[in-house]
């Protein structure tokens, strides 16, 4: 797997963020975490790996009263970003953003830059974890993964100057 992920494109010391659909990769001998470990290889010590994570809103399920305060800690990750994003948000080292609907995990030399400060007032703007990644050459790995699930294009979205348009 790590040969491939060269292939690919990633490289020693770069930062990647990876979106994931697991089972269109097809059978990995060793599951998930087989790919966390190819990623983290390839990579090495002096990359940093990012994923969007989220966070699975339970305001579906109960009144708006007895929604549970957000705790990064022990929040899992939206379940339709799937295992990987799971699975990295408990890897040993790993960092995660403070703000509940954009939060990023971050895993490697840049992990605590890239996570630290997350504004609330626009998750994806400027000061966001999108943009500390922009500032590092992030390169984006999709894996299986459609090309509409690529989180960067918030903060395009959010930094582009697009005139009004009157009718």
């Amino acid at each position: 797997m790590a040969a491939d992920l060269v292939r690919l494109g990633v490289s020693t010391a770069s930062v990647v963020m990876v979106h994931a659909g697991v089972r269109s990769i097809g059978t990995v001998t060793g599951g998930v975490n087989v790919i966390v470990r190819a990623l983290l290889d390839v990579i090495g010590p002096a990359g940093t790996l990012l994923a969007y994570v989220d966070y699975e809103p339970f305001h579906d399920d109960c009144d708006a009263v007895e929604i549970p305060v957000f705790d990064k800690r022990i929040a899992h990750a939206a379940r339709d970003h799937g295992i990987l994003h799971e699975t990295l948000r408990n890897w040993p080292g790993a960092q995660r953003s403070d703000h509940p609907d954009a939060g990023i995990v971050a895993i490697g030399a840049l992990a605590e830059w890239i996570t630290k400060g997350h504004p609330f007032q626009y998750g994806y703007g400027r000061g966001s974890p999108f943009e500390k990644a922009l500032q590092s050459d992030v390169q984006v790995l999709m894996l299986g993964a459609p090309l509409d699930t690529i989180t960067l294009l918030h903060y395009a979205e959010h930094e582009a100057q697009i005139p009004a348009i009157s009718t």
